[in-house]
């Protein structure tokens, strides 16, 4: 990691230190600046590529998985795999409540999986397995930071087998990737292809096989949604596939962003704004909301667990899903790490659906939320 001298010969750190309380301790995060800063960095002109580019900044949405889900967990997990790790932000917090598990951080970016190592070391937690590679690619390869030494590729099945934790804050935003002016400005870490759900369809597909069928075994995802209120559930059916009987939650604003709002807030001019329209139309978003999903597996039937009738299979569309709408307050939405009502709404119907993970039947009245 070095720094680099500006045109008044100041010397700026590429990356910055983020302490972060967790639990029971504060855990010290190292990672790169907001992209304003990065702009006049020169990380992605890196001699090794494109997989040594920029990782993600501490956001809201680093934090929201912290907030809003990782800490009512204090299970022994037996293996945590943090897809997309970046800074290794949401790894590093299960870690420290599952001394035992077998931890794995999946990234395209060799950067990332450095940064994650350094931020591993630095608060005492056992070194992860790091592996580089695109999950939208038949493979990945262990990585030894030091060496940079990569092992023989190997399919993302055989890596990811009954993990009993899949964790991601995937790339989610849906940018014009055929305009050049635009595209350019967005990194490994944000471009979620031009619909958005490029990731985010293979990270449930991916969950669907490689999930163990422990009680506990979860897919847990922050990420902005495209058109959430809009047969997502039908969505989340076909991206699971034929992986069994799964419970999935999902938790948005009560009032997503218009396409207008959210190119206007993309866009850096009101030509790009008008662009950002036409291909958000184009691929017909109507609506943009952050928010979070939860996929948790049932308990196999006995059939399943005797290999008998009643196979995966034919249990392929037993998907149970709940959409939670939570209401903005004056701390603000979803994310905002001040809107403690939000935190304690959503981890209160997390806890009713985790211990034991079941599907519950509530009404909430406006001012409250919303259940689809």
């Amino acid at each position: 990691f070095f720094a680099f001298v500006s045109r008044d010969n100041l010397l700026v750190p590429y990356c910055h230190v983020v302490p972060i309380t967790a639990t029971n301790r504060t855990i010290y995060l190292i990672t790169d600046f907001h992209p304003d800063v990065l702009s006049s960095t020169v990380i992605c002109a890196d001699e090794e590529g494109d997989d040594n580019a920029a990782v993600m900044y501490i956001g809201p949405d680093s934090l929201g998985l912290l907030d809003h889900w990782c800490s009512l967990h204090r299970l022994n997990c037996e293996k945590i795999v943090d897809i997309g790790a970046g800074s290794g932000i949401q790894a590093l917090y299960l870690a420290q409540s599952s001394n035992e598990a077998e931890v794995m951080c999946v990234d395209i970016n060799r950067r990332a999986l450095r940064i994650t190592k350094l931020n591993f070391d630095c608060n005492g937690f056992r070194p992860p397995t790091l592996i580089l590679g695109d999950i939208n690619g038949p493979s990945g390869q262990v990585y030894q930071v030091g060496t940079n030494q990569l092992a023989a590729p190997r399919s993302w099945k055989d890596l990811l087998e009954n993990t009993t934790m899949m964790v991601s804050n995937p790339p989610f935003l849906p940018v014009p990737i055929h305009d050049p002016s635009i595209n350019k400005r967005y990194g490994l870490f944000s471009s979620g292809g031009g619909s958005g759900e490029v990731v985010l369809s293979r990270l449930v597909g991916l969950a669907s096989s490689v999930l163990s069928y422990d009680e506990s075994a979860t897919l847990a995802i922050v990420s902005e949604f495209m058109n959430p209120q809009d047969n997502f559930g039908d969505r989340i059916s076909t991206w699971w596939g034929d992986g069994g009987p799964v419970d999935a939650i999902m938790f948005t604003n009560q009032y997503p962003l218009d396409v207008c709002t959210y190119a206007s807030r993309r866009a850096d001019s009101d030509i790009e704004t008008t662009r950002w329209e036409e291909h958000l139309q184009k691929e017909r978003i109507h609506f943009v909301s952050p928010g979070f999903l939860f996929l948790k597996r049932r308990a196999p039937s006995a059939s399943q667990r005797l290999g008998e009738e009643g196979s995966l299979k034919e249990q392929k569309s037993a998907v149970h899903f709940n959409h939670y709408l939570v209401p903005k307050t004056k701390e603000g939405s979803i994310w905002t790490p001040t809107n403690t009502a939000a935190r304690e709404l959503t981890r209160k119907i997390l806890f009713e659906h985790t211990f034991p993970f079941r599907s519950i039947k509530r009404k909430y009245d406006d001012e409250k939320m919303i259940n689809h």
